[in-house]
């Protein structure tokens, strides 16, 4: 007995629907895991990329601190620095009066060796000079030619006295009226000159040309 021309669609329908449904089962079955496989993969890149975030924020952390510390060396530095500015602003100006106390200092020195040079140079005022007195007119004469090289004791109301060294600067200016007898006494040396501006009386040992 032959089967039915439907019994032979069915039983084609079946084989074919069964055919689909296996091949859809696979088919699903590859998807799933394909998905899965791909889920996976994204999820270790994404802990890849969340370790590279967390070095790259370790590096930001560091380089902050880092800034920081840099930052709080340039504010100690800038202290020290204007404390550095100050300190030798100090030092120049105590260097300015350490120089002007020397210069000082150099000036007095100075003054002090030609006064100890003039001391040396003048008799101290007195009476013993012996020799005879001379009555000399105002004028200015010269050692040896006008006056002998000597020790003279020059007496007078009032008037003058000024004494050119060898370097024809001064190195006596006594005024009579100011000295205790209105007399004084000194040396002259060859090569000075010896001033009056009023007539004296000049007592001693050497020569002198009344002009």
């Amino acid at each position: 007995m032959k089967p039915s021309k439907e019994r032979i669609i069915y039983i084609s329908l079946l084989a074919l629907s069964t055919a689909v449904l296996c091949s859809f089962s696979l088919l699903l079955g590859k998807n799933t895991a394909t998905r899965s496989a791909a889920i996976k993969q994204l999820e270790a890149e994404t802990a890849l990329k969340q370790e590279d975030y967390n070095v790259l924020l370790a590096e930001k952390t560091q380089l902050e601190t880092e800034i920081q510390a840099f930052t709080d060396d340039a504010e100690a530095n800038s202290e020290v620095n204007i404390k550095i500015k100050e300190d030798e602003d100090k030092l120049t100006a105590l260097q300015t009066q350490l120089d002007t106390a020397k210069q000082n200092n150099e000036q007095i020195t100075k003054q002090l060796e030609e006064k100890k040079e003039l001391l040396s140079q003048v008799d101290s005022v007195s009476s013993s000079v012996s020799g005879k007195e001379t009555k000399v007119k105002a004028n200015t004469y010269s050692c040896p030619s006008d006056i002998e090289t000597g020790t003279y004791e020059i007496s007078g109301k009032e008037g003058n006295i000024i004494v050119y060294g060898t370097d024809n600067k001064i190195r006596v200016s006594i005024n009579l009226a100011t000295t205790d007898g209105n007399s004084y006494t000194l040396t002259i040396r060859s090569g000075e000159r010896i001033k009056f501006d009023k007539d004296v009386t000049v007592k001693g040992e050497g020569k002198i040309k009344s002009k």
